[in-house]
């Protein structure tokens, strides 16, 4: 779980998709669904923006797309 001022997570192996279990909790951050998400891609990684936070899903654009991930990943 993030939490504001928490600096910068990695997180490696992130798993995509309603049928897995890997779920990334943002709820700390009050966020009313993934439109309020920055995502950048950076290299092979996405790097989700969360105001002076950031969180590095590491490697995960080596065999995904940006846009795969989606609500269902998140925990809000």
């Amino acid at each position: 779980m993030m939490r504001p001022g928490d600096g910068t997570d990695r997180i490696l192996g992130f798993a995509d998709g309603a049928e897995t279990d890997d779920r990334i909790n943002l709820s700390a951050y009050h966020l009313g669904g993934l439109d309020e998400v920055l995502f950048q891609a950076d290299g092979r990684d996405v790097v989700l923006r969360l105001g002076s936070d950031s969180l590095w899903l590491a490697g995960y654009l080596h065999g995904h797309a940006l846009g795969d991930l989606s609500a269902d990943d998140f925990i809000f």
